[in-house]
């Protein structure tokens, strides 16, 4: 039986896929909720610096060195992820998640080869990777002017 963070995981990536669908079918606003590519750029920065956050609290199980790291290496994604939000097109911020959902999922995969996740969680977060990635690269490609 599936762990209920998966689901969840999977549900939190449904929107990426559907603000990809709507770019790649040239829907650039919604009904009540706006322009996409503005919901697609603040719930990348929403869920990069929660994923960054949640992967930060994981430290308090690490070994000394490696906590250090991820509460260092945590902070930058996030920082820089907002900073990338304020200050670049969306085009660079998009590939910018990417690079953030990868760098969180190589400090996983850390967290998973010292025993503190699980198999399971960390396939979770593979699958919920690529799923975001795919559904970014799409959006960088039609979003549009």
């Amino acid at each position: 039986m599936r762990k209920l963070y998966t689901y969840l995981a999977y549900l939190g990536a449904l929107p990426f896929v559907l603000c990809a669908l709507c770019l790649l079918f040239g829907v650039y606003s919604l009904p009540y909720v706006g322009d996409v590519q503005v919901l697609l750029s603040t719930y990348g920065l929403v869920i990069a610096s929660f994923m960054a956050g949640s992967l930060w609290g994981q430290q308090f199980q690490a070994d000394q060195q490696w906590a250090r790291s991820i509460g260092l290496l945590t902070n930058i994604v996030t920082v820089g992820v907002w900073l990338g939000y304020l200050l670049l097109p969306l085009s660079a911020f998009l590939r910018l998640l990417v690079i953030a959902f990868v760098g969180l999922l190589v400090m996983d995969r850390k967290q998973f080869q010292l025993g503190h996740i699980s198999k399971t969680y960390f396939s979770t977060r593979c699958g919920v990777t690529a799923v975001v990635s795919a559904a970014l690269v799409v959006s960088f490609i039609f979003r549009g002017s």
